[in-house]
């Protein structure tokens, strides 16, 4: 199954999919193929992860600095 993340960065900060799932990918050591399913709204953002991989990717993500220097606060949904 699968477990919705949620990502205090979205379309205001100029947030898109592919450079969500890069710096998932990268920064909570986790394959694209473990993320599901992504919506963007202003001011944060959904994530679908693999069940087995998310509480792990959340500990990796949250309070994590990003390209642009904004620090994230990632929780599970």
């Amino acid at each position: 199954g699968m477990r919705r993340i949620r990502i205090d960065q979205g379309k205001s900060q100029s947030i898109v999919p592919g450079y969500l799932v890069r710096l998932i990918c990268k920064n909570a050591q986790i394959a694209g193929s473990a993320i599901g399913h992504i919506a963007l709204f202003p001011h944060h953002s959904f994530v679908d992860l693999k069940a087995e991989v998310a509480e792990g990717a959340v500990a990796k993500l949250d309070a994590m600095t990003d390209d642009g220097g904004r620090q994230w606060t990632v929780t599970l949904v």
